[in-house]
């Protein structure tokens, strides 16, 4: 530990290794600078000579404060000694002596924020009972509650001011997980959350995750279905189960609702009495929106339509989208039912095939902004449609391979069999 020095302070005498004395200490002069001058003789044969230079070196400090170069002062050594470096730190950075101590104690006390930093487990539940998470999905709210365990568990139960990005940095791209670079970028997102909402709530001075790169994804152009993929999703839609599944997939690809969309609706959201019929959708974050139907999926919607219940069979939900996946001829790893299988083998037994197409997320979504946005030729119009921005539309959207103004004509016309086509919203819909 560092010595407080007195300001006459001589130490006393110390024998060395090689058997000789030596005397440290500190005299009240100082230099032009504000140092002590300091004093250090060695090589005395014996103790008593050493004591006797320290008494001498003692007596000359008396002599200096006597001689009239004492200054009284009510700070004690260790305050006077931060005061001048507390100083010259000023100067360094304010030579023009334009900022005084003062001035830098009242930046500091106007800045200061008490932090107090509980445990992250302690933060973790906090957060996730915050009004703000009542807006999003209870499956968000697990994955989010998921990811945050699984990186304090691994990295242990620490107060939140104690993480840091290094540890943060080497937890996302640690090479041993088996993650790809969205789930990386996934649980970057959910961690950066989180900090940045430590910091909003004063249990962090700053945010971890800032110093540290956001896992960067690959750019990939969206991809729509072609019109005949689109026909045998919506022919076995009908097929299946009864038709349970054709206004998910109705819904999914000509008016381009998100998952979570389709299975939050009901039909009282329907508005059938309107010129060109609508619904109202419970959008991502809880922004609502009004989505015009165009007639072609009001025409596939017709034969399902009640006065109100759930538009898309929940519990059962997962099991049927694999199924119609698969015997529309895409691969499909999941488990299906022995009775469908055994009511089409030639259609599912082969249903993992490598031979097959792989599904693409968010594959029927893509097609129906691509489809819109070439019927309307409008990018905030259907940017409003879809639930996005026009930003979206204009770097995703504008050129899709396999969409043209002939495909686009062939796509509104697929309809179900019997049924032709309804002019009646469609000027309106795209004037």
């Amino acid at each position: 530990m560092k010595q407080a020095w007195d300001i006459s302070y001589i130490k006393e005498p110390k024998l060395l290794p090689n058997g000789k004395w030596s005397v440290y200490g500190v005299l009240p002069h100082r230099d032009e600078n504000g140092k002590r001058k300091r004093v250090r003789k060695e090589g005395f044969g014996s103790k008593a000579e050493a004591e006797a230079y320290r008494e001498e070196q003692q007596q000359r400090g008396r002599r200096y404060q006597m001689g009239g170069n004492q200054r009284w002062t009510r700070l004690d050594d260790v305050e006077e000694a931060d005061a001048i470096n507390a100083i010259k730190v000023l100067e360094t950075k304010f030579p023009n002596k334009d900022r005084s101590l003062t001035d830098a104690a009242m930046f500091y006390v106007t800045q200061y924020i008490d932090i107090q930093s509980p445990k992250i487990d302690e933060a973790v539940d906090r957060y996730l009972g915050n009004p703000k998470m009542d807006r999003v999905s209870e499956k968000h709210q697990y994955i989010c509650m998921r990811r945050l365990k699984c990186f304090y568990r691994e990295l242990g139960n620490l107060p939140v001011d104690q993480y840091t990005e290094n540890q943060i940095e080497q937890y996302i791209y640690d090479k041993r997980k088996r993650w790809g670079v969205w789930s990386r970028q996934n649980e970057y997102k959910a961690l950066n959350a989180f900090f940045n909402w430590c910091v909003k709530k004063k249990l962090l001075l700053r945010n971890p995750c800032t110093a540290v790169d956001k896992p960067e994804v690959p750019p990939n152009d969206p991809v729509a279905l072609t019109v005949p993929e689109v026909r045998s999703l919506m022919e076995w839609a009908e097929k299946a189960e009864g038709g349970a599944m054709v206004p998910y997939f109705c819904l999914a690809i000509f008016s381009a609702m998100r998952p979570a969309e389709i299975l939050r609706l009901d039909w009282s959201d329907f508005n059938w009495d309107d010129k060109v019929p609508c619904v109202s959708v419970d959008g991502k974050g809880n922004k609502r929106r009004t989505t015009d139907l165009h007639p072609t999926c009001v025409a596939w919607l017709q034969p399902y339509i009640k006065l109100e219940g759930p538009v898309a069979p929940k519990t059962a939900y997962p099991e049927l989208f694999r199924l119609v996946r698969a015997l529309a001829g895409w691969r499909e790893y999941g488990r299906l039912r022995k009775h469908n299988r055994d009511t089409w083998p030639e259609r599912l037994n082969d249903s993992s095939n490598q031979d097959r197409p792989k599904w693409v997320k968010d594959v029927m979504r893509h097609t129906g902004i691509t489809y819109y946005y070439m019927l309307t030729h409008d990018k905030p119009r259907t940017a409003a449609w879809a639930g996005n921005t026009p930003g979206i539309i204009d770097r995703h959207y504008r050129a899709v391979k396999g969409v043209t103004q002939g495909s686009c004509e062939e796509f509104w016309n697929i309809l179900p069999d019997g049924a032709l086509p309804d002019s009646k919203g469609v000027d309106d819909l795209v004037a």
